[in-house]
């Protein structure tokens, strides 16, 4: 994935409060970084944009929380790999030796 991702889904639940998205690398999972919270259900639709570009490129954990009143009631993680920086190339190409 690269770029502005718009990320999806549904966010509800009885006596429904807030959701939140947040991110951490698969290799640090106890890095926390929000992405959003908002306080409006959403079902079957938009949930955020997530700019990519502000985060090196690795794996991460992307992680939905859905809140009621008395607190955390449902969380689901997916991981995605983000690839935003292509390798360099070379800028002074060598042509290929020939060897008979």
């Amino acid at each position: 994935m690269e770029g502005t991702i718009q990320i999806k889904g549904t966010a509800e639940c009885p006596d429904f409060s807030r959701f939140t998205l947040s991110y951490s690398p698969v290799s640090d999972p106890e890095q926390q970084t929000p992405i959003a919270e908002y306080f409006e259900p959403v079902h079957n639709g938009k949930l955020a944009d997530w700019d990519t570009t502000l985060v090196p490129d690795e794996d991460y954990s992307l992680t939905l929380t859905v809140f009621d009143s008395s607190g955390p009631e449902a969380t689901d993680s997916v991981t995605v790999r983000l690839d935003n920086h292509p390798p360099p190339y070379p800028s002074h190409p060598r042509a290929q030796k020939e060897w008979s």
